[in-house]
């Protein structure tokens, strides 16, 4: 139990980075997944490990339920700022 501890300390104290450093290859990423296949609108999504949000940001024309769990409290509170901002219909963030 300590080793989680551990790991999601290390992941508080970074969230508020991760987008400046990670966003762009991760934009890369998304498309390639995104081209590759389809989401209709009673699909649902569930995004674990969401971290900052940067997926279900990437997702926000697509209207359909989109679900983000992480166990980062610092990343949830970063992703949940983007879902108020872009997506408060259809997002729901859940701290694990």
């Amino acid at each position: 139990m300590e080793h989680k501890k551990i790991i999601k300390s290390r992941y508080n104290e970074t969230a508020e980075h991760y987008d400046r450093r990670y966003s762009e290859i991760q934009q890369v990423k998304y498309k390639i997944i995104m081209d590759k296949i389809t989401i209709e609108p009673q699909y649902k999504i569930l995004d674990i490990g969401c971290g900052t949000g940067n997926f279900y940001q990437f997702l926000k024309d697509i209207k359909c339920p989109k679900f983000a769990i992480d166990f980062s409290f610092v990343s949830l509170k970063i992703c949940k700022e983007k879902l108020t901002n872009n997506d408060t219909n259809h997002g729901k963030s859940i701290l694990i």
